[in-house]
């Protein structure tokens, strides 16, 4: 008896799921901070025996590792762990304070571990990396005498992973040779979250970029116009406000031509009337039912529309907000392309995910859209230039309800539309995408 149960645990151990021995490690690197609707930087580790294709997931601790699982208070991140290890940093949403703290796990499995205790932070407060310290510069550079709280960067690789995990950042202060190791990308993708960035340089990187003097510091500064934090605004839907899901008529009239068919063949058969006509009759229906099954399992019923407002800006910085609206007329998976700084602005109660690939860059968001639910996704970029195409009248785009009540607020006008980009097929289950006119706003001060 002592034999067989060595040997039972024996090959417990040895042929024990590689998910048992999973090693978890999940940590801030900004502290505890978070502001409502905004990124913030996980650096997650997860390594298992064996390789594997699984997913790991960061979610609020009010979420088990079932993948349907909602994360109250906050979006979930999930990573694929295609050779059994992953080291990264990723961006993860924090919506509200239900959301105590991140939760490391993968996915069907009982293995998680959970980071720090969240703390919000307040109004008079600000976030400043930096990779040699300057407080006086810091606070020269965000006004109103705030507290700063700073973080040191890594001159090597200041901002690691995608620069939208990092969004919480008021400011970074650089010197001239850690502002080299920032590519073009992350600066776009900083300002786009209104980070302002400083170098200690007379030369700074990138100069068709605007820079501005202030002392020893050459300074880009940009304030995004627009929504600035994901989760559910009601303006964001005034452009789908009479949107109804439903089919589309190239649909219909393929449906309707697959009718016709059906009946003609029926009435071949019945004007031919071979032996055992009924016999042949049920099996033509059959086979028609059956084929007609398989397609309409392949027809989601996802309807999308999209389309770009474009702002200039005195400052000579081209702001281009991507909006991207999906719904559908049964509960459907979807999914959608991240891009530049890309955030869902929909209501907590619809389980999104972000999914990144195994260095941590996000590739997508994957979402259970429910039945005759909308959702909404907006992809923010910043550059120095914007289209040479003038713009025309009459604005017809559904998105001018959306610039009045969120782009005009501070000033601007609308200057006219410019041609939505050309239509391309469908993917595969959307039986409807429409691209709209993109809508030109003009912020700069008139002479």
């Amino acid at each position: 008896m002592p034999k067989l149960l060595c040997s039972l645990l024996l090959s417990l151990l040895l042929f024990a799921s590689p998910f048992a021995l999973a090693e978890l490690s999940i940590s801030l690197p900004l502290g505890p901070y978070y502001r409502p609707g905004k990124y913030i930087p996980v650096h997650v580790t997860a390594s298992v025996l064996e390789l594997s294709d699984a997913w790991v997931g960061v979610a609020a601790d009010n979420v088990s590792s079932k993948p349907t699982d909602l994360s109250l208070g906050a979006g979930r991140t999930s990573i694929n762990l295609r050779q059994g290890r992953i080291d990264a940093i990723v961006p993860w949403l924090v919506l509200d304070g239900r959301a105590k703290r991140p939760r490391l796990f993968i996915e069907d499995r009982p293995e998680f571990v959970d980071g720090s205790e969240l703390k919000l932070l307040e109004d008079s407060e600000r976030l400043v990396g930096w990779t040699t310290p300057d407080e006086a510069f810091a606070r020269q550079l965000l006004p109103g005498s705030p507290k700063i709280i700073p973080v040191a960067l890594d001159p090597s690789e200041p901002i690691k992973g995608h620069a939208a995990a990092w969004e919480m950042f008021d400011a970074i202060i650089l010197d001239a040779t850690s502002a080299m190791r920032l590519d073009q990308a992350q600066l776009a993708s900083l300002l786009a979250c209104g980070v302002t960035v400083a170098v200690r340089s007379d030369t700074p990187p990138f100069p068709a970029w605007p820079w501005k003097r202030m002392g020893e510091y050459a300074v880009l500064q940009y304030d995004p116009v627009g929504p600035a934090t994901a989760g559910f605004h009601k303006d964001v839907y005034l452009p789908v406000d009479n949107w109804q899901a439903g089919w589309p008529w190239p649909f219909r009239r393929r449906v309707l031509l697959l009718a016709a068919v059906s009946c003609l063949l029926l009435l071949g058969l019945t004007l031919w009337r071979p032996p055992l006509t009924p016999l042949w009759a049920v099996l033509l229906v059959a086979i028609m039912l059956f084929g007609i099954g398989k397609w309409w399992n392949t027809q989601l019923a996802i309807q999308q529309a999209a389309g770009e407002i474009v702002v200039f800006n005195d400052d000579g910085l081209t702001q281009t907000d991507d909006w991207t609206y999906q719904t559908a007329v049964a509960a459907r998976d979807t999914t959608l392309r991240w891009s530049d700084v890309s955030r869902p602005m929909v209501a907590d109660d619809i389980w999104v995910s972000l999914n990144c690939d195994v260095t941590g860059r996000p590739t997508e968001f994957f979402t259970h859209l429910p039945a005759n639910r909308k959702v909404a996704f907006l992809a923010r970029t910043v550059g120095p230039r914007g289209p040479r195409t003038p713009p025309a009248k009459p604005v017809t785009s559904p998105l001018a309800a959306l610039v009045d009540k969120q782009y005009l607020q501070g000033g601007g006008q609308i200057t006219g539309q410019l041609p939505g980009a050309p239509q391309s097929s469908p993917a595969v289950g959307y039986v409807d995408v429409e691209q709209w006119n993109a809508i030109v706003v003009d912020r700069r001060k008139q002479p």
